[in-house]
């Protein structure tokens, strides 16, 4: 790369709106360069027709021991906040080729646990745990002192409790290690903290993950972690059996997260879809696709590595522009981009259920299209049905516009869910088996799998 490539390298606000920087970025191309945490070099991807051809390019890879000469020569820092996203033996960063199918042997285990059937046997638990977490929040709207009510962050006691609880029923991580999963998973998605910080919290997870293991040897289940130990996965390595569990653990609690909050804030701030969804004029799986699309819950998932220097030719409205992928410059997909491009669909920031031709690619694209994502839309679909038909009446307690977002770039969602709960619905209050029952499944169902829905 010569050296005038590198001066005035756009850099993320790690503590902003991610889609301010999307908007940036675009105004530079469809592939700007971007200096990533610690200055290094990245080409930032955002224009949606690239991104989905990159993901299917076979001179992309996601193994950056072989493609990335800067991770295989150690020349990173051990300390870099972004390493954990690099090095992990598991299906995210591994890619089929002719040496080996490490890609596919190491989804295997994913597809199995997180399949249609799989998922649909998982409700009756999820409902469960959603009115439970439900419970709490009814007691935290009300201040304990006065009787009077008070303002409940979603976030914390719900839209992240919910899915750290059903990871951690599929996982079989037992309740006395759930709170310090929960502490490391939070921590894997911010780029903000500092190199120590990380690694600290690398070790913190590592001791979590052998207190997990040796639980499940000494108590095996029916849970994931306890299948991925048997010996019909002997082809897997211990560190590739803690990656896959880091892999799962990480990924769909904070996705889920902030696609259940984003969605929750896209409600509250626009009354007319509110209204249409409780007067059933619209379904849940309206209201979560729109938000996917304008809210993608991942956002600049790193990395992919050019496996040679190669140009590809990209239609703008400025007419057709060349992007040159060097060799040694790894590639950041930004897929919370796509959903947003003007081109793609017409006034992208409004918040519209009622969207035609919807467009977006908010769990990835090609092979390494996100395994969770049917759990993901169906965690949201229950906690969206059960969270209005017990509080009809719910409302943002501050502005919208004054709600900030998740620290860094990898994931993208609401840091907090600020509501006053407004007056149960009585016939909707309880965990006991009578609370609220999801709706009947949309004609026109959230995708669970958005290669189905696109071909």
């Amino acid at each position: 790369m010569e050296p005038d490539q590198l001066k005035d390298l756009y850099e993320f606000d790690e503590h902003g709106d991610l889609q301010k920087d999307i908007r940036e970025l675009r105004k530079r191309g469809p592939a700007p360069l971007v200096a990533l945490r610690g200055g290094i070099p990245a080409r930032a991807v955002v224009d949606p027709t690239l991104l989905k051809t990159l993901a299917r390019d076979k001179r992309v890879s996601k193994d950056a021991y072989e493609h990335w000469p800067a991770y295989r020569n150690k020349e990173l820092p051990k300390n870099w906040p972004l390493m954990p996203w690099v090095a992990g033996k598991h299906a995210f960063a591994a890619e089929d080729s002719k040496k080996s199918k490490n890609h596919t042997r190491l989804r295997a285990p994913l597809d199995q646990a997180l399949g249609p059937r799989q998922v649909r046997a998982m409700e009756p638990r999820i409902q469960e745990i959603t009115r439970t977490a439900l419970d709490e929040v009814a007691r935290a709207g009300i201040d304990p002192v006065t009787g009077h009510p008070q303002v409940v962050d979603l976030r914390l006691i719900l839209t992240l409790a919910v899915p750290i609880r059903v990871i951690s029923d599929l996982l079989g991580i037992p309740d006395h290690l759930r709170e310090a999963f929960q502490a490391c998973a939070d921590n894997l998605f911010d780029t903000t903290i500092s190199g120590e910080e990380m690694l600290a919290n690398q070790a913190r997870l590592q001791q979590t993950l052998d207190a997990l293991i040796a639980y499940r040897t000494e108590h095996p289940g029916e849970d994931l972690t306890s299948t991925l130990l048997r010996e019909e996965h002997h082809d897997l390595t211990y560190e590739e059996r803690l990656a896959t569990i880091r892999l799962i653990l990480v990924a769909a609690i904070e996705t889920v997260g902030n696609l259940q909050g984003s969605t929750i804030v896209n409600l509250l701030s626009h009354p007319e879809a509110l209204t249409a969804f409780q007067a059933g004029e619209i379904t849940i799986d309206a209201a979560i696709n729109e938000t996917l699309r304008r809210n993608g819950p991942a956002g600049g998932v790193p990395l992919r590595y050019p496996t040679e220097t190669f140009a590809v030719t990209v239609d703008t409205e400025n007419g057709p522009v060349e992007v040159v992928f060097e060799y040694g410059v790894p590639i950041l997909p930004v897929w919370a981009a796509a959903g947003r491009d003007p081109r793609t669909n017409p006034e992208p920031d409004v918040f519209d259920v009622n969207r035609t031709n919807r467009r977006d690619i908010a769990f990835g694209a090609g092979p390494h299209y996100c395994a969770g994502a049917q759990l993901a839309v169906t965690l949201t679909r229950i906690l969206l049905a059960l969270l209005f038909e017990r509080y009809p009446r719910m409302m943002l307690a501050v502005d919208p516009a004054t709600i900030g977002h998740t620290p860094g770039h990898i994931g993208d969602g609401p840091d907090t869910v600020p509501v006053l709960l407004g007056p149960e619905n009585p016939d909707k209050t309880s965990s006991n088996g009578h609370g609220a029952k999801t709706r009947k499944p949309a004609k026109r169902a959230a995708r669970s799998s958005m290669g189905a829905r696109r071909g």
